[in-house]
């Protein structure tokens, strides 16, 4: 559950309530109390100087762009998010009634790259797939070898092939083989 937000002091203007007024709105839409948060910095640090009724795009394109606290250009997906923030901060306001255009409109978004695959290389794959393989030649023979669980394991897979089942027939695991 998160946390409400503080009180607005009665004293508040009327852009820091519409401001606390999203941000709780934000919180009971998204459910995600880390979106809020961050939306939250990102706004009061654009408005510590301005108010919406004053914003241009030259400011938001500006803010977006801006070296942050890292004191490092910001990347297409930072700046994207600020834009995003700001436009919708900007949507809020339009349908209260508080500002009548939203300066984000104007402002192009970056393209964002598509970041590299997170996940398994070639190599890695390779051995995965030599370990279903040898996972798939233990179901394969435990059952026709009468191989228990319990038992230990043959150390390699070809080292029982064409022996005697209990049943009289050569091994099944024969077929297996193929897979390796």
């Amino acid at each position: 559950m998160t946390a409400p937000l503080p009180a607005v002091p009665v004293e508040a203007s009327t852009w820091d309530q519409a401001l606390y007024a999203f941000l709780v709105e934000k919180g009971n839409r998204s459910g995600s109390k880390r979106t809020v948060e961050s939306y939250s910095r990102m706004l009061w640090r654009f408005f510590a100087d301005t108010t919406p009724d004053r914003v241009t795009p030259a400011m938001v394109l500006s803010y977006a762009n801006g070296i942050g606290l890292s004191g490092k250009p910001p990347s297409s997906v930072t700046i994207g998010a600020r834009i995003a923030c700001l436009s919708s901060y900007f949507k809020f306001l339009i349908r209260m009634g508080l500002v009548s255009s939203n300066p984000c409109d104007m402002v192009e978004r970056p393209r964002t790259s598509p970041s590299p695959a997170r996940g398994y290389s070639a190599e890695e794959v390779k051995r995965l797939l030599e370990v279903t393989l040898v996972h798939r030649w233990l179901l394969a023979y435990r059952p026709v070898h009468g191989q228990r669980r319990t038992e230990p394991e043959p150390s390699r897979p070809t080292a029982h092939l064409g022996t005697p089942c209990r049943w009289g027939s050569t091994c099944q695991a024969a077929r297996v083989e193929a897979y390796m």
